[in-house]
């Protein structure tokens, strides 16, 4: 039985060391195990390469070493992650071809719900780390191979799209090569989600160098992975540095104030909008640590290489996960779309937008929201999200023309750019709290003005426009579509509908 507050079933081995920093057991076990990662990642990227040992053993090794260090943070929990895998494994090998990546969503998204609820029931509003967050990543991996499959084996190449064509995976996957894809040790505490195309790649040492010739692109395979010494140097010292700023600044600015009678009451809307947003500017530091850590783990054993950029140098972003800067300057919601939970963003378009023939922004809402799982507060949020992400659709198609007009497109970018900052936080804040009442009770505190904000641009220009606006709404979308400015005024903090500049429009 899992007592309330005890939900962490990893070991208790490094007590002392727990004790010794105030840090909960969990949190420690999880540090430990991505140092141990990071560690290990060296001599298997050297020593195992794919040029001195076969794939067979790096696919051993990284199952053999992934389970233990699962087991050793979330002890027996492990066999859920077993559970969901090897059924999902059954139903790729036996159900009809046309279905077997619609069983599989429902499939591999049912047992994650039902985790989520579990966890609910005997840790509710608790941040203990457990193996809901492996299945978080492994439903990823398990419905992205699904419709992955699909793509390769039944649908004809020019059907799909650029993106499809290179994910798209041809025969089944031995037992062997989906464990190894499933449990690999440097990917298996917190991800992030690589495709299993991708993830073969790395295994088979399919490295090439690209240049230009007589306009020709011409490829050379590399003897090895180019050393990530640099890439993981600077990840490292981005995730001390986030560290620091998450042990410190949300004990002086914590969320929570906002929910105290005085402040509510005795406080200017000013005041607290700004508060909002600097509170809930600090709670991304926690997401910023784990998914910066792990990138700079998975580049140590040699997975996130991509390439390499003009000047010769090799990219380690194939896995980044988020840009910090990108995030914290971003002038609209597009570029905050594009900067933050970048893997799970991609997932969400390869397997949901791309798929679903209508109202493709809701339902990559839904399914972000039940993957994150039941918590009141993450529904608010989201809810919060596909609102404004409607409203800058319509700012976009019909204020921001008149700036361009006026030659006042620099104040429009200003104008967006404070939005987007002052929104993001907004927005996030019911998923911060978890439940729905404390969320509910600070959005009133300021009048739930962006909620006010957004419906007057939705009631204006959607439900009120004029006829001739209506006739003109086709053709000044298209024109659109070739901009490049910078679009959207509002977001929210958790992962939201994908966005990229073929989509553009219908975001």
């Amino acid at each position: 039985m899992v007592y309330t507050g005890e939900f962490c079933m990893g070991s208790r081995l490094l007590t002392p060391l727990s004790d010794f920093f105030g840090l909960p057991i969990d949190q420690i076990n999880f540090i430990v195990c991505q140092l141990v990662a990071l560690l290990l990642g060296i001599p298997f990227r050297r020593v195992l390469s794919p040029r001195k040992t076969s794939t067979t053993v790096r696919h051993l090794v990284e199952v053999l070493v992934g389970v233990a260090l699962t087991v050793f943070c979330f002890g027996y929990q492990v066999w859920h992650i077993v559970a969901q895998s090897a059924v999902t494994y059954i139903i790729l090998l036996v159900a009809p071809a046309m279905l077997a990546h619609k069983i599989v969503f429902v499939f591999a998204m049912g047992y994650l719900s039902c985790m989520h609820i579990y966890r609910q029931y005997y840790d509710y509003g608790g941040y203990t780390m457990d193996i809901t967050g492996p299945l978080m990543i492994s439903s990823q991996k398990l419905t992205s191979l699904a419709f992955n499959l699909y793509d390769g084996r039944y649908r004809d190449d020019k059907d799909l799209s650029k993106s499809q064509r290179q994910y798209a995976v041809k025969s089944m996957p031995s037992l062997l090569h989906f464990t190894s894809y499933m449990f690999y040790f440097h990917g298996i505490i917190i991800g992030p989600l690589a495709f299993y195309a991708d993830y073969m790649h790395f295994i088979n040492g399919d490295w090439y160098r690209e240049w230009e010739v007589d306009g020709r692109i011409v490829q050379k395979p590399l003897e090895n992975v180019p050393s990530p010494r640099v890439a993981v140097t600077k990840k490292l010292i981005g995730a001390c540095v986030c560290a620091v700023i998450l042990l410190t600044m949300p004990k002086i600015i914590p969320p929570q104030k906002m929910l105290e009678p005085d402040f509510m009451e005795n406080t200017s809307f000013l005041w607290k909008v700004l508060y909002m947003t600097v509170a809930v500017s600090f709670v991304r530091e926690k997401y910023y640590f784990a998914w910066v850590l792990t990138e700079a783990v998975n580049n140590s054993a040699g997975l996130g290489f991509n390439g390499f950029d003009e000047k010769g140098e090799a990219k380690y972003d194939l896995l980044e996960n988020v840009n910090i800067y990108g995030v914290e300057t971003a002038g609209s919601q597009k570029d905050i779309i594009d900067n933050w939970n970048k893997t799970s963003t991609i997932w969400l378009r390869h397997t949901v937008y791309d798929r679903v023939p209508r109202m493709r922004t809701m339902s990559v809402f839904a399914v972000s929201a039940l993957w994150h799982g039941f918590y009141p507060g993450y529904y608010v949020t989201f809810a919060t999200g596909a609102m404004f992400t409607i409203t800058a659709r319509l700012v976009r198609r019909n204020i921001r023309p008149l700036f361009i007009k006026a030659n006042l497109h620099p104040l429009y970018n200003v104008i967006t750019t404070i939005f987007a900052r002052v929104t993001n936080s907004y927005g996030a804040l019911p998923f911060v709290y978890l439940e729905f009442m404390p969320g509910i009770k600070v959005y009133l505190s300021v009048y739930c003005w962006a909620h006010v904000c957004c419906l007057l641009i939705i009631l204006r220009y959607s439900l009120f426009a004029s006829p001739h606006k209506s006739k003109t709404d086709s053709h000044h979308r298209s024109v659109q579509q070739t901009s490049t400015a910078t679009t959207e005024t509002t977001t929210t903090t958790p992962t939201t509908p994908p966005s990229d500049g073929s989509k553009e429009k219908e975001l």
